[in-house]
């Protein structure tokens, strides 16, 4: 504030336009057990390959290219993917590797995945705490724990529904871009009713 300027970071957020929260069911999803949306490039695929290529015989990634692991599902239009989010029992958030060192630029997939009603768990990046508590987004503190964590999910409809309903209430509840506008107008000082 020494030179009059204050700076404000604000995370992203659900667009619940795009992805709605209660999707249409799509009979192509019906027994995907981890789905994963996003394009697999070098310096990317230096963290997907860590978390995600053990289940090359259980995945099934969406995007602008095939990955060396995994089912295929081609280009995803973007009006299926909360179906997709919904539909498989879990979709990963995987970050750039940077992410995960330095705690900054997190995706904003796990808005997706939650205000779709779909289950995410992160990769280790503790940062996704100052977001969501323990109980509405599974984040683990190592590549084991993630691994531990997918296990439980597809394993346990419990443990997997319990996620699901808990970070769905939260991205409703805080995560909406009209609570960042909120946050906004409440950090310039301007109050509107």
């Amino acid at each position: 504030m020494k030179h009059g300027v204050r700076l404000f970071s604000f995370p992203l957020a659900w667009d619940e336009i795009a992805y709605p929260e209660n999707p249409v069911y799509d009979p192509e999803f019906e027994n995907i057990a981890l789905a994963f949306v996003g394009g697999y490039w070098k310096y990317k695929a230096r963290q997907l390959d860590r978390y995600l290529s053990k289940y090359e015989n259980n995945l099934t990634v969406f995007g602008y290219t095939e990955w060396p692991y995994g089912k295929y599902g081609g280009l995803l239009p973007i009006e299926r993917e909360a179906s997709l989010y919904r539909q498989a029992k879990v979709s990963p958030v995987i970050n750039e590797p940077h992410v995960e060192v330095m705690n900054v630029d997190q995706n904003e997939r796990v808005f997706k995945v939650l205000g779709s009603g779909g289950f995410a768990v992160t990769d280790a990046v503790p940062s996704y705490r100052e977001w969501f508590s323990e109980d509405e987004l599974p984040i683990p503190k190592n590549e084991a724990e993630f691994h531990e964590i997918v296990h439980l999910a597809l394993e346990d409809s419990d443990f997997n529904f319990r996620f699901r309903k808990a970070g769905h209430r939260a991205v409703i509840e805080r995560h909406r871009y009209s609570c960042r506008a909120e946050e906004v107008l409440k950090a310039l000082n301007i109050h509107v009713k």
